[in-house]
C-alpha cells in the first residue's frame, strides 16, 4: 500500500511544481556558492603637467638662412601645438639673409606665447630682427650687437633695370630693419636712418644696447628644470 501513494505524491507535486512556472521562465537550480563581490581596479589618473614641458630652449647659432628660420619657426609652432607657452631663443649669429629675419620677426611676433632672447655671444645684422622678436631681451656681459646698412653691390654686366630693381629691393630692407629695431630700442627714427643707410658696421656692447632699449638686462639666462632643448646650428 505504500508504493501507491508516494507514487501520487510526486505525481501530484511534479504538477503543482510546473503550474507555478510561465511558459518562459527558465528552471535554475539554486547555488550552492556564496556571491563573491569582485572589484574592478580603478585606472590611474594621469595628470597632464608631467607628461607636459613647461619651456622650451632654442640655441640658434651661425647664419641666419632661410632653412634655419623655418626650423625655428616650425619647431617653435609644433611646442606651442603641445601646450608650451614660455620659449627662449639664445643667439649667436653674425647674421645672413635680410629677408629670413625679417620673416622669422613677423612670424614669432604674431604667435600668443612668451619669447625671451638672450644674446649669448654675439647678434649681429639679420640676427638682431631674431632678437627683437623677445618682449624680453638679455645679453651676457661681454656681448655684443651690430648694425648696419646695405652694401650692396653691382656688377658692370647688369642693365640699368636690373640695378633699379635691386635699389628698390634694398630700400624695401632698409626699411623694413628701421621698422623692427624701432619697436625694440629708443634710438630715434632720424638715427636709425642714418645706421642703416650707410655701410658702415655700428658695434654696441651689452651696457651700450642696454641703454638704447635693446636689451633689459645684462645677466645670465635662467632656466627652467623641466624644459626641452632644441639647437639650430649651421
Amino acid at each position: 500500500m505504500l508504493i501507491p501513494l508516494i507514487l501520487i505524491c510526486l505525481s501530484g507535486c511534479t504538477e503543482n511544481y510546473r503550474a507555478n512556472l510561465t511558459e518562459n521562465d527558465p528552471v535554475v537550480p539554486p547555488s550552492t556558492q556564496p556571491e563573491v563581490s569582485i572589484e574592478q581596479p580603478k585606472p590611474p589618473v594621469m595628470s597632464p603637467s608631467k607628461s607636459l614641458k613647461s619651456q622650451a630652449i632654442i640655441n640658434f647659432v651661425g647664419k641666419v638662412t632661410l632653412k634655419k628660420t623655418s626650423d625655428l619657426t616650425s619647431y617653435i609652432h609644433k611646442q606651442m601645438l603641445s601646450g608650451v607657452k614660455d620659449f627662449v631663443i639664445n643667439i649667436n649669429s653674425a647674421g645672413g639673409d635680410s629677408d629670413a629675419g625679417v620673416s622669422a620677426y613677423e612670424y614669432l611676433k604674431q604667435l600668443p606665447i612668451s619669447i625671451t632672447t638672450y644674446n649669448v655671444g654675439h647678434v649681429q645684422s639679420s640676427a638682431s630682427l631674431i632678437y627683437c622678436s623677445g618682449s624680453k631681451r638679455y645679453s651676457l656681459p661681454h656681448s655684443f650687437f651690430m648694425l648696419h646698412g646695405s652694401s650692396t653691390t653691382y656688377p658692370e654686366s647688369m642693365s640699368f633695370i636690373e640695378i633699379e630693381a635691386l635699389s628698390k629691393l634694398s630700400k624695401i630692407h632698409r626699411q623694413s630693419f628701421i621698422d623692427i629695431i624701432s619697436t625694440c630700442t629708443n634710438i630715434s627714427l632720424s638715427q636709425l636712418e642714418k645706421y642703416f643707410s650707410s655701410a658702415d658696421l655700428q658695434y654696441f656692447t651689452a651696457v651700450e644696447a642696454k641703454e638704447m632699449g635693446l636689451v633689459n638686462e645684462a645677466v645670465a639666462p635662467v632656466f627652467s628644470k623641466s624644459a626641452s632643448f632644441y639647437s639650430i646650428t649651421d
